[in-house]
């Protein structure tokens, strides 16, 4: 039997007690497919580990909080009914935060990648015309 995602990513985080890091590394002995996803997240880690800590934009933290904000708003408005109905909205509960929290962190990483490798190399010759730009395309892109 394969672990989950999170025991693989605990795996790579050092937050296994030395039991269960044993288990899961005799299966990674064996399992091609578990070896090669533990070797690509401690590859993600050092390689986030190398980049330099930038504050994304502000515009970036709002949209998440209101997409989040939108999807309580949604299980309020439409809550599961009955006994069993609780239990399946709290395990969707806990997948739909962990989406939003994955997307966030996708959408931060991305962003430091973008300035770390996107913005340092070319900076626009007319900052009045970049700036116009940049209002115009996130005016249209909001809307």
């Amino acid at each position: 039997m394969h672990p989950d995602e999170t025991t693989l990513n605990e795996l790579v985080d050092g937050e296994l007690d030395t039991a269960a890091e044993a288990e899961v590394e005799r299966h990674l002995a064996d399992c091609a497919v578990c070896r090669a996803i533990v070797d690509d997240l401690r590859e993600i880690r050092r390689v986030a580990a190398s980049l330099d800590l930038r504050q994304p934009p502000a515009r970036a933290w709002s949209r998440i909080e209101r997409a989040i904000a939108l999807e309580q708003q949604h299980t309020t408005e439409h809550p599961d009914s009955g006994a069993a109905g609780d239990a399946t909205a709290s395990s969707t509960w806990s997948g739909r935060t962990l989406g939003w929290l994955a997307a966030a962190a996708v959408l931060v990483l991305a962003t430091v990648v973008g300035l770390r490798y996107g913005i340092g190399r070319q900076a626009p010759q007319d900052t009045a015309t970049a700036d116009a730009t940049i209002a115009s395309g996130a005016n249209g892109a909001d809307a």
